[in-house]
């Protein structure tokens, strides 16, 4: 069995981004197709603003800071990536309209599933929401890896400490 088009990741900074990747990375060589790894990126007050008000070294700045998640990602994830045919993709547009127009109705489209508490559904649960309401194509969401009972460990002594 064939399978055509490519496998579609969209990436930003965080353990979910990387359990995306590394799925991603398994389904473009379980499926053999091609790997696109996707960084949208964009003012940090949101292109409507920067529009009404432009500063072009600014602009230059973030490109350059996202440029440098991105490289600092893929150099993490690179034994992942070995052998694989793939492409990275820095754009700057807003994540969830980034990743439904790169992903065909052929392609699979894997995004990280984000924060597990309230807050953080809120504050980025709106790119998941919209990549899967606008998608053209399969959509796998990938759950940020558990804490080890280290880390659990970890978080518990310096919430402790702190208070």
């Amino acid at each position: 069995m064939t399978v055509h088009g490519r496998v579609v990741v969209g990436v930003h900074d965080g353990d979910s981004a990387t359990a995306a990747l590394r799925r991603a990375a398994l389904e473009a060589r379980r499926s053999r197709r091609p790997l696109l790894v996707v960084h949208a990126w964009g003012p940090p007050e949101g292109e409507a603003l920067h529009r009404a008000a432009p500063c072009p070294p600014l602009a230059a700045e973030w490109r350059a800071r996202a440029g440098a998640v991105f490289a600092d990602l893929l150099e993490d994830s690179r034994e992942h990536l070995a052998g694989l045919e793939w492409e990275p993709l820095l754009v700057r547009a807003d994540p969830a309209y980034a990743l439904t127009r790169l992903a065909g109705p052929d392609d699979l489209l894997v995004i990280g599933g984000g924060g597990r508490g309230r807050l953080a559904r809120l504050l980025r649960g709106r790119v998941r929401r919209a990549t899967l309401a606008g998608a053209r194509c399969p959509v796998l969401t990938v759950a940020r890896p558990a804490l080890t009972l280290a880390d659990r460990a970890d978080l518990y002594l310096a919430h402790r400490l702190a208070a």
